[in-house]
């Protein structure tokens, strides 16, 4: 995040909230990893295995390929599932 904009941001929504209404803005230092860790939670749960196309298929279409649905995930390694990756594959070239 940017310097001080814990503290802004504290002091803005502070003015814009009722007096009752307590506000507490969390940052902690790690959080510019937020999005790193947040992705490779979502990509180890099996519930999101159906949205995987495997990185040869990745290098086939380009990164434009990810454009093509709002659940698509790389897999990580050849050894995933193809039936899934052709499946999520199929149902975005549609």
């Amino acid at each position: 995040m940017f310097p001080g904009i814990a503290d802004r941001m504290q002091k803005e929504l502070t003015s814009f909230s009722p007096s009752s209404m307590k506000v507490k803005i969390v940052a902690p230092p790690e959080r510019k990893y937020s999005v790193w860790i947040g992705g490779s939670i979502l990509a180890s749960l099996s519930t999101f295995q159906n949205l995987w196309c495997s990185k040869q298929e990745y290098d086939e279409s380009g990164p434009g390929i990810v454009h093509r649905s709002t659940y698509l995930l790389v897999c990580p390694s050849s050894s995933m599932s193809h039936y899934h990756c052709n499946r999520i594959l199929l149902d975005v070239i549609k």
